[in-house]
Order: structure tokens, then sequence, then C-alpha cells
């Protein structure tokens, strides 16, 4: 009888053991998965960059998979874009994508160019409008993606004030509508969004452009220690035959070669 009472008071106190090492992992177990996530603010819907509708699309997947790199997953939250630098300063999130770099701003710091964009005016070519440089765009009704005044340089801004009218939209799908539709006599938009759209068409009309600027985005942090590891993730995803495919699958060509520009 001793003997047995003896064995159950060692079970008993090997399960407190067991029980109070679990109770110490658990606070470590909850950190780690708190901090296995990163909270990015993006664009909205912008095919073939940003799929809303089937979640996906070239930037979603090039970010989900810079921050699985970091040993994260990321979890998107989609805001018009000139709203995406004001959230994170006032906010919880850790990462605002599409960031022209801003020296004078010291609140932020930013990673290597991650995406870039290459801009072009486009009319239609069986229109009579003369369109070799961006001084024809007087006179012209214009439509630009939103935030193009702000970051297609002082050349465009000045433009701005000659043309016949001026808009930007964050709703980029309507943007050759407008043009075919004759609402408008020149779009200004990204070559890949354009070729998005244009290849939806059934016998569309013929198009003309002509290149405006490329723009090299990055994405804006509050930590500095996050800035380098996504650096350092994205810079390991450019080696990757997934990065050449994501491009290809998206864009049908490689264009987005940034390492020259990792310390512009």
């Amino acid at each position: 009888m001793l003997q047995m009472r003896e064995t159950h008071r060692r079970h008993h106190q090997l399960r407190l053991l067991i029980l109070g090492l679990l109770w110490l992992l658990l606070p470590t177990t909850f950190a780690v998965s708190a901090s296995a996530s990163h909270h990015v603010l993006v664009g909205l819907h912008k095919p073939p960059y940003i799929n809303m509708t089937t979640s996906n699309g070239y930037e979603v997947e090039l970010l989900q998979a810079i921050i699985a790199r970091m040993g994260a997953t990321a979890e998107l939250t989609h805001v018009p874009n000139r709203r995406l630098a004001s959230l994170i300063s006032a906010s919880n999130f850790d990462i605002a994508t599409l960031q022209p770099f801003d020296a004078n701003d010291n609140s932020l710091y930013y990673s290597c160019p991650y995406i870039r964009y290459e801009n072009v005016a486009v009319v239609r070519a069986d229109r009579d409008l003369h369109l070799d440089n961006l001084s024809d765009l007087a006179d012209l009704r214009v439509q630009a993606f939103q935030t193009a005044e702000r970051v297609l340089g002082e050349t465009y801004r000045a433009m701005i004030g000659r043309m016949a009218e001026y808009s930007e939209t964050v709703n980029q799908s309507t943007q050759v509508q407008m043009l075919l539709l004759d609402r408008v006599d020149s779009i200004v938009l990204d070559k890949n969004i354009l070729h998005f759209h244009y290849s939806q068409l059934l016998d569309p009309p013929p198009l003309r452009s002509i290149p405006i600027s490329h723009v090299l985005y990055r994405a804006a942090f509050k930590d500095p220690s996050l800035a380098e590891d996504f650096d350092r993730a994205q810079q390991e995803f450019w080696k990757s035959e997934e990065f050449i495919a994501l491009q290809e699958t998206y864009f049908g060509e490689v264009n987005q070669a940034l390492e020259a520009y990792c310390h512009d």
C-alpha cells in the first residue's frame, strides 16, 4: 500500500512538473505567433499588380514571397494610394507599399525599390493627334493615375497647367474605356496596366504611346530593422526562378530588374 501511494505521489509530481513547464512555454509560443505576421498597407484593385477579386496579382504575390523569406506572413489591407503613407504614420501597420523615396521624412525608413512602373502617355492611333513628346499633351484632355502629379516629376507637373482638362483616377480599369469612348484624348498609366486592360478587348483600335518616366517604388517602415530584413529577403528573392516566373506570368516578359537601383 505504501509503495502504491509513493508511486501515485511521484506521478502527481511529474504531472505538476510537466504542466508547469508547459505554462512557462505558453508566453513564448504566443510571442512567436504574434510576431509571425506583418501588417501591410497596399493599394486598391489594379490588375495585373493587385486583383482584389481573386486576391492575387504581381505585387500581392511579390510581397507575400518576400515576407515569407522574412519568416512571416503578410496581412494585406487595401487603401487608396494617397492614404498609404499617412496611415502607416498614424496606425499600427508595419509596412506601407508603393512609396517614392522621401529624404526629408525622418519618421520612416525605406527599402530598396521593390517594384518599377514604366509610365506612358497613350492616344488612339486612329485620331489625328500628334504625340512625340510630353509637350504634345498640351491642349488635350488627359486622365492619369492617382498620385501622377506627385510622382512623375517637375516637367510633368508643369505640363498639367497647359492641358485642356486634367484628372486623376484611382480606378484604372476605366482609363482605357475613357480613351476608347473619346471621353479623354490621352491617358497616362503604367504600360503593364495598359497591356492588361487592352488585351481584354475584342478588336480594339490601335494605340500610340510615348514613354514618360519610370517610377521606382519602395516599401516604408517605422522600424529600421524591419526595413533591413525586407531588403535582405527581396535581394534573395531576386536570385530565384520564382521571381522570373512571377514576371512572366503577369507581364509576359521580365521587366523588373532592380539590383542597379538598390542603393539609389
